[in-house]
């Protein structure tokens, strides 16, 4: 299960490095198959990685949602984009070729390949997390606790791996992408709600799971740390 930092509790403990990607395979699977995650440090060229935050950080400025074209992106302190803005820039982001180069990097299809013991596709819908700071001070406004292979979600397969890439350094205040190692041998969890079509009605019902008794773990990402998890 993967997540933004549930509002009700500090992540219990640190995510575990992972192996090298120079590992030999069966070592990064028996990692995986142990863990449900790899974290990554240092998989992908820095430069590449500063390269799309840089492309998104001017949009995002175009968009009026950061005060400045160049890093660090400053937050303009406006209202929460509704929810035609967030696709007008989400789209844009989306379609940069820096942010397809760096999901088809040799970094990422290589260790995708060692895991799966073959060739693997890309997937062509690549998301992307641009999360505003909550005015008011209440719940984060991240993604909620979830599993990709929810059938919900509507994935049409159910063997695949998420890898999720930290486009710039993210601290404990910051806060980043929060996992429950070893919840993927649970199976499918039941979801509360179901998968919201806008920012309004994902709100108004969240789509996650029950988790106020897992104990979930984070660290400190890098940009250019990767973290490779199941779908489950």
């Amino acid at each position: 299960m993967s997540a933004a930092p549930p509002p009700h509790a500090e992540p219990h403990a640190a995510l575990t490095d992972g192996p090298a990607a120079s590992a030999a395979p069966s070592e990064l699977r028996q990692r995986l198959d142990s863990d449900g995650y790899l974290l990554m440090r240092a998989l992908l060229d820095r430069g590449l990685v500063d390269s799309v935050r840089d492309d998104i950080i001017r949009i995002l400025f175009d968009s009026n949602i950061i005060e400045s074209s160049s890093a660090p992106a400053l937050w303009s302190g406006g209202p929460i984009p509704s929810e035609a803005e967030y696709m007008s820039y989400y789209e844009r982001i989306v379609e940069l070729d820096s942010f397809n180069a760096l999901a088809e990097s040799p970094q990422v299809v290589a260790l995708m390949e060692a895991l799966w013991e073959g060739a693997v596709e890309v997937w062509r819908q690549r998301l992307v997390r641009i999360v505003p700071p909550d005015p008011n001070g209440g719940a984060p406004l991240g993604v909620g606790s979830h599993q990709d292979g929810s059938p919900q979600l509507g994935y049409l397969t159910d063997r695949f791996c998420t890898c999720w890439i930290p486009l710039t350094d993210i601290d404990e205040r910051l806060g980043g992408l929060v996992l429950v190692p070893g919840s993927h041998r649970s199976g499918v969890r039941q979801q509360a709600g179901s998968v919201a079509s806008s920012l309004k009605a994902a709100s108004a019902k969240p789509f996650e799971l029950d988790t106020d008794e897992e104990q979930w773990a984070t660290t400190r990402y890098r940009a250019g740390d990767a973290v490779v998890f199941s779908s489950m």
